[in-house]
């Protein structure tokens, strides 16, 4: 829903627990792909520290493309994998 309508009241503290929680991969991705998108820095520190706390999470190339967006470097090709993706 946040792909099609971009709201980010939505982006609760529960939000974030939530994230943390889920093992379905496939939400992971398509949050990761929004935040990809849409994000801040608020957003990476968040998850940053999801990857810390629990790794294998699925938000590493969310993270690295976010940073690559947020640095505004265009001169760069950008992280090495493909951008996160909606699946």
């Amino acid at each position: 829903a946040l792909a099609e309508q971009w709201d980010r009241g939505l982006l609760t503290d529960e939000f974030w627990h939530l994230l943390e929680r889920t093992k379905n991969r496939k939400t992971v991705n398509a949050i990761g792909f929004v935040l990809y998108h849409q994000g801040n820095q608020d957003d990476l520190r968040r998850m940053v520290n999801i990857e810390k706390q629990v790794p294998g999470r699925g938000l590493p190339n969310a993270i690295s493309w976010l940073r690559y967006r947020l640095s505004g470097d265009k001169t760069s090709p950008g992280p090495a994998a493909l951008a996160p993706k909606m699946e």
